[in-house]
């Protein structure tokens, strides 16, 4: 929760000593609840009292990163039970466990499938965040290791495995019996540790132990039948977030292996609280609405996707190229852009800034006007490419026709209403004056 730079003042030395930068210890205070500083800059302050900072302002989920070279994974951290109430931060990381249990062509094949993948929606590229090891033996985690860039999640119950596995971007996912030392050492090795929650009982002495082995990268890995598992997603969410339950706090694993249908139970865990999701990949086609109901679901709802405004060419365009214009929000560009690029005649596109809207939205809020239009064309200097002065708008707003027309030197034409008429347009329009 937040402090006040009062309740912050009262925990720190009082010793006004400048050494953190600020002029005093209150000043320091007032910056570090404005969030503007941290508690380590502090080089007096005592342990006891920074461990009693770090958990009064710890988040009611905590935020964990697992890190291995380039790439960092990031899960928790959410602040709302309801999308609509805000939005929610780290998208459900997506792990693809791989079929084979030894080091074969095949192996090799799945890891390369998975480092390839790459699909892009609406200009974001989408793609899976881990790969997956259950019960492999020390030669395939190596060879996985050195094969791949993605962090690993490994699901063993061999605490000699477990000890040889904790390298940097690792998650183990401890399925035997442990002792709290052992747990305590693991959780330092590995990114992260995550132990096995079948019911709600088993959440809270888990959250316990975490927190009593001050283990802060501790994970819940949900093993509850498929009929509970949503109902206890929500309720660690709700312990969380609602209750303010410190025990909760701990971001969740929904391992999805001996299903018939773990399309449906990773769909579930999507749109019900885990912050990851492992599975076997069973077609690969199969992953693209995953990733497309993810991205749905983690897109902030108070700002559209949208793309940068401006000029965007499209073939070998030329100075009798035509010129198309669109608005900025993400969804109507691509289905433009690609409409365009079907009909394989070099065009160009002006995006206008709609605050990332779409064109009867945009429309119907004065965003997208005669003027604003206007000057859209002599901000991109588009005068300076084409050799011609006709301009196509949306076939929705064809009543802007004659108001462009009055305050510009462009000739006006009213496009198809659909995206999909757009090539067989193109191919019927002429630059060249009738």
């Amino acid at each position: 929760m937040a402090l006040s730079g009062m309740q912050i003042y009262k925990l720190l030395p009082k010793t006004n000593c400048k050494d953190c930068g600020s002029p005093n210890c209150l000043t320091f205070a007032m910056k570090i609840s404005a969030g503007k500083g941290d508690f380590g800059e502090c080089p007096h302050i005592t342990p006891e009292n920074r461990a009693l900072l770090e958990e009064m302002t710890e988040p009611p989920m905590r935020k964990l990163e697992i890190k291995r070279g380039d790439k960092t994974l990031i899960i928790g951290d959410e602040k709302v039970l309801f999308r609509h109430e805000e939005s929610f931060y780290h998208p459900t990381a997506l792990g693809i466990l791989l079929k084979g249990m030894e080091v074969t062509d095949g192996i090799s094949d799945e890891i390369k499938f998975i480092q390839d993948f790459k699909f892009n929606r609406v200009g974001e590229d989408l793609k899976p965040d881990l790969i997956a090891l259950s019960s492999p033996s020390e030669e395939l985690f190596n060879f996985v290791y050195e094969n791949s860039e993605y962090p690993i999640i490994i699901k063993t119950a061999d605490p000699t495995l477990a000890e040889k596995m904790g390298k940097p971007g690792v998650i183990l996912c401890w399925t035997g019996e442990t002792e709290d030392q052992s747990l305590t050492e693991w959780a330092k090795k590995f990114g992260a540790v995550a132990l096995g929650c079948p019911d709600m009982e088993t959440v809270l002495k888990t959250g316990e132990k975490f927190r009593s082995l001050n283990i802060k990268n501790g994970i819940f890995c949900i093993t509850s039948p498929p009929r509970d598992r949503v109902e206890l997603l929500t309720a660690v969410r709700r312990g969380a977030l609602l209750k303010k339950d410190r025990n909760f706090s701990f971001p969740t694993l929904l391992w999805v292996e001996n299903e018939k249908n773990p399309d449906m139970a990773v769909a579930e865990g999507i749109m019900k609280y885990a912050g990851i999701c492992v599975f076997p990949l069973r077609e690969a086609h199969s992953l693209l609405p995953l990733l497309t109901l993810r991205q749905n679901i983690f897109t902030d709802p108070r700002r559209p996707i949208q793309v940068n405004p401006g000029i965007y060419p499209f073939g070998d365009v030329s100075g009798d190229s035509p010129l198309l214009i669109t608005t900025n929000f993400s969804l109507t560009y691509f289905t433009v852009a690609q409409e365009i690029e079907v009909s394989r005649i070099p065009a160009y596109l002006l995006v206008v800034d709609t605050d990332g809207t779409s064109v009867l939205t945009a429309w119907s809020s004065d965003r997208f006007n005669e003027k604003i239009i206007v000057s859209a064309l002599e901000k991109s200097e588009i005068k300076e490419k084409i050799a011609h002065n006709r301009v196509i708008i949306p076939g929705y707003v064809a009543n802007l026709k004659e108001g462009i027309e009055e305050i510009s030197k462009f000739r006006v034409f009213a496009g198809p209403r659909e995206a999909s008429g757009i090539p067989e347009f193109l191919r019927n329009f002429s630059v060249k004056e009738s």
